[in-house]
């Protein structure tokens, strides 16, 4: 789920931009953290910096407790 909404986040255009907190709305408050917990916040920066930055991120997922 979380891979499929990141996109809805990360995608989305500004007359229809979808936030983490209409994800938390619609899914709850797991799915919102696990979705922008895998989310590119500053589609800006260059695919191979962002790459990077999420390949490091990884190493800081949150644990989600069921």
């Amino acid at each position: 789920m979380a891979g499929i909404l990141h996109d809805t986040i990360e995608d989305s255009v500004a007359e229809k931009k979808v936030t983490p907190a209409m994800v938390k709305e619609r899914f709850g408050k797991k799915a919102k953290d696990l979705v922008v917990s895998v989310t590119e916040m500053d589609k800006d920066l260059p695919w191979a910096q962002r790459k990077a930055l999420a390949l490091d991120h990884i190493r800081h997922f949150p644990t989600i407790q069921s």
